[in-house]
């Protein structure tokens, strides 16, 4: 325990991590540029690399599923270095962010939020680069503000709705209840959110053996009370009432799919690309779900190239 609270003293002196005083109590900063904001009653965790030069252009990373910002760490300092303010932002239940009953995590709520915190940054146009799941959310906020987004990438993810059953509108209500709370988050860690249950499906999605650096970034926020939960709970409490209304979506598109994707099939990304009418896509190699992370030269020389460019139509 002292060796813990010495190590932490150390750390903050260096400057390798920070605090941050939100509504009157400290946090301890996760990375040297984390940052802590309240939006809605709830404590957001989020990332901000301001601009290595003169500024660009405003981007937002958002992750996917049962991820964090860990999953940019290959990207963000790149735009940062290339002139670009870049917020990466951990989803409410995911990451660093407030594990509080109950979320909303349904496109919608998630499109709002991100879109307060991006309006407490700046008021200038973003970028929007959603990952998987956070491809939704990015689609949903560029039909939400079409004039606020300068241009929207998705990777490896897809417009859409989860299906309301009676199951899942049953379990949502039961972890309503500090009793199934506790035995879910129980459940969770002892069999899926661990490392031993993280490391294969981590390889799946990568389409090729996660190292160990990798499956740690993404386990480690896990640890923390609630997490285990909101992977539960984005399935049960994550119900759009609509999708995107594509005709809203008119500034220029990206979208970068792994070709070996077994999660979400590069065929999916080819039918979304026929259903908009300013994008183009690219499909990188040999990848699978996780472009960003397992081909990020590729990755990001494949999205400056999108950001500095028109489309050709």
């Amino acid at each position: 325990m002292l060796l813990k609270l010495f190590t932490t003293i150390a750390l903050i002196s260096a400057g390798l991590i920070g605090l941050e005083a939100i509504d009157g109590q400290t946090k301890s900063l996760p990375f040297a540029n984390s940052h802590f904001t309240d939006i809605g009653g709830m404590t957001i965790h989020y990332r901000l690399f301001e601009p290595f030069k003169e500024l660009k252009g405003n981007i937002i990373f958002i992750h996917g599923f049962a991820a964090s910002t860990f999953s940019w760490r290959k990207n963000m300092d790149y735009f940062a270095e290339k002139g670009y303010r870049v917020v990466a932002v951990d989803m409410p239940g995911y990451g660093f962010s407030e594990k509080q009953r109950p979320v909303d995590h349904s496109h919608e709520s998630r499109s709002k939020l991100v879109w307060e915190l991006l309006d407490s940054i700046s008021d200038q146009q973003w970028i929007l680069v959603g990952h998987s799941m956070g491809g939704g959310t990015a689609g949903y906020m560029a039909a939400m503000f079409p004039c606020r987004t300068e241009k929207l990438v998705i990777a490896n993810g897809l417009f859409g709705r989860m299906q309301r059953t009676l199951g899942r509108t049953l379990g949502g209500y039961l972890l309503r209840f500090p009793v199934f709370f506790h035995m879910i988050e129980g459940m969770g860690k002892a069999f899926y959110i661990n490392y031993e249950r993280f490391e294969p499906l981590l390889s799946s999605a990568y389409g090729k053996q996660a190292d160990s650096c990798a499956v740690k970034g993404y386990v480690e926020p896990f640890e923390t009370e609630g997490s285990s939960v909101a992977v539960f709970e984005t399935f049960l409490r994550g119900f759009d009432k609509t999708t995107p209304d594509p005709n809203k979506i008119d500034m220029p598109v990206l979208l970068i799919w792994g070709e070996n994707d077994t999660w979400v099939p590069v065929e999916a990304g080819h039918k979304l690309n026929s259903s908009l009418r300013n994008s183009k896509m690219e499909v990188i190699p040999h990848a699978g779900h996780n472009p960003m992370e397992t081909h990020p030269e590729l990755f990001n020389e494949i999205l400056l190239d999108f950001l500095l460019n028109s489309l050709d139509n």
